[in-house]
């Protein structure tokens, strides 16, 4: 362990010297991403693209472009590719296929920089996982385990264009993924924690292979990228990995969200944020005036299941949380199931109401 210590800090302190290694900062979201494929939340929309990816050996940019997005919270991290091509298709429908003889999207990850112990995960237009354990480089001598799964791994893609029609022109494709850190083992992040906590830095790249085609499908070029250049021809230079740096700051809140929705100076219950929601939401309103005020959710047959406000509350913006897993109810309804909520708002003589769905 000694070793494999003064080894991290050896690639840690050499790692400057060796070109310059891009950074991105992941912000954290409050609320868990939905994996469909679409980029749609406001979480996704409020963090940051990532450099576009250039090519890995000289790090010029390259024609079809591809960038990302990546968030986390205490269970996953999240990431989003957006990837320009006039060309969509995939063909290879069996996990851990050899999707590098397609277009896939690749996410390289070896936290603590000391070069053994990494993974690999690659995703195709078709949604076809592919997860590989790798003991070392193979420039090193390493090996990859096929056999190896990340346990809960969860992703999703969409397209727009139409799939494996070489006639046509598409715009892109997009690749939404959750790694769980559940998943990844303790002798891929130690010495590190795993959860990650804020403050930390892991080491991660991303990458993504496109292979045009002439209209009778025949590839004609191949052209390889990623986000931060190895100087080499193989993605598997693990010190030539990108930093990721996580941070508590959350990418949005729910008074961002919905700013452009309400005014200073007029009652108002805004909405909550995720709507739907699971389980918990954020419900956001404004108060003209201090006053007595209450915030109370009722379910589709009318009965009150949880009271989130009752008390005199200054003039503003004002934000509650609720919480179908864990609230305290204040009637015998209990085991709140899918469907229909309403929130409830009363305030100096106004009262107004909101739908909310909970989706289990």
């Amino acid at each position: 362990m000694k070793i494999k210590n003064l080894l991290i800090l050896s690639c840690l302190l050499l790692t400057p010297l060796l070109g310059q290694i891009r950074e991105y900062t992941v912000k954290k979201t409050d609320t868990p991403i939905v994996i469909d494929g679409i980029l749609d939340e406001a979480q996704w929309k409020h963090a940051l693209l990532t450099e576009p990816f250039v090519t890995q050996e000289s790090g010029a940019s390259v024609v079809v472009k591809t960038q990302a997005k990546l968030l986390w919270d205490n269970e996953n991290l999240y990431i989003g590719f957006i990837a320009s091509d006039p060309d969509v298709w995939g063909k290879m429908t069996a996990r851990d296929s050899h999707l590098w003889n397609e277009e896939p999207v690749e996410v390289f990850i070896d936290p603590n920089n000391d070069k053994f112990d990494y993974i690999e995960f690659e995703f195709n237009p078709l949604g076809t996982e592919l997860d590989i354990f790798m003991d070392k480089a193979y420039s090193e001598g390493g090996s990859a385990n096929f056999g190896w799964n990340l346990v809960g791994l969860r992703s999703a893609v969409s397209i727009a264009g139409t799939l494996n029609n070489p006639t046509d022109t598409d715009t892109a494709w997009y690749c939404e993924l959750a790694i769980p850190f559940s998943g990844i083992d303790a002798k891929i992040t130690s010495p590190l924690n795993n959860p990650p906590i804020a403050g930390e830095l892991w080491r991660l790249n991303l990458a993504r292979y496109n292979r045009a085609r002439d209209s009778n499908g025949n590839e004609i070029n191949a052209v390889t990228s990623c986000w931060n250049k190895t100087g080499t021809p193989s993605f598997h230079v693990p010190e030539k990995f990108g930093r990721i740096i996580f941070t508590d700051e959350l990418v949005v809140s729910v008074k961002d969200i919905f700013s452009e929705n309400y005014t200073t100076n007029k009652f108002q219950l805004i909405g909550n944020y995720p709507n739907p929601f699971n389980p918990s939401t954020k419900i956001a309103f404004n108060i003209p005036v201090s006053a007595y005020t209450s915030l109370k959710v009722y379910n589709i047959l009318g009965q009150k299941v949880a009271t989130l406000v009752n008390k005199e509350l200054t003039a503003g913006y004002h934000e509650y949380k609720f919480d179908a897993s864990t609230l305290q109810q204040s009637s015998s309804v209990r085991n709140l199931s899918s469907g229909l909520f309403f929130a409830r708002l009363e305030s100096n003589g106004y009262s107004q109401v909101k739908k909310m769905f909970l989706i289990k």
